[in-house]
């Protein structure tokens, strides 16, 4: 047999073999979306009906965080996971979103708004000393977080990683609101070390922060 045409066969079996690891790993990421999801709810049920100190909930709350911990080993590498944040970062950058008029509900920091709650919880982690990064995204429109999804993964939303106009960060009032930042992993750990409720859940969107990680 030729070495060209040996060469050919190799890489055909090469790229099927990719293919099926491809198909295996989209099958888990949706098994494992799936559970997260469903321990969610029941974390933000109990949570409503119990409160956020009744044992029930607060074993509701370990089940969801240690599904959500699985999530993050079993997804894609730490390497695409910061080109992918990056890539975020740099297009907040460059497409910031327009102030809202009036303000209600939010405060600025770093020139952004940001939901009031959310907002003053970043700052108290700022405050801790350890986290030296700046706010990239706060409050922001349907609209513009759509486009953002668009940029992203060509798609108006894309689960697990651009919620497009459903998206946390078109909201404000109570904990409602999300915040995305530069050095998320230092603030990641200062959250946890500052016992704080603003968390990432998002295997695939590491620089996002808010009430329940979503």
């Amino acid at each position: 047999m030729p070495t060209e045409q040996k060469h050919r066969k190799g890489v055909k079996r090469r790229l099927a073999e990719i293919q099926k690891r491809l198909r295996h790993l989209f099958s888990a990421e949706r098994r494992r979306d799936a559970v997260t999801k469903r321990r969610r709810k029941k974390y933000l049920a109990a949570r409503k009906q119990l409160g956020e100190r009744d044992p029930r909930t607060l074993i509701a709350l370990r089940n969801y965080r240690a599904s959500a911990k699985l999530s993050r080993k079993i997804d894609e590498t730490e390497e695409i996971l910061r080109k992918r944040a990056e890539k975020k970062i740099a297009w907040l950058k460059d497409h910031p979103p327009k102030l809202d008029a009036d303000g209600d509900g939010l405060i600025q920091i770093d020139g952004k708004q940001v939901a009031t709650a959310v907002g003053k919880e970043v700052l108290r982690i700022r405050a801790g000393g350890r986290w030296k990064g700046f706010v990239v995204s706060g409050y922001r429109t349907p609209e513009h977080s759509e486009q953002l999804c668009m940029n992203m993964c060509g798609a108006p939303r894309c689960p697990g990683l651009c919620a497009g106009r459903s998206t946390n960060h078109a909201r404000k009032g109570g904990r409602n609101g999300a915040v995305d930042l530069t050095d998320f992993l230092t603030f990641a750990a200062e959250c946890n070390r500052l016992d704080s409720w603003l968390e990432n859940h998002l295997p695939r969107d590491l620089v996002h922060f808010s009430d329940v990680g979503v």
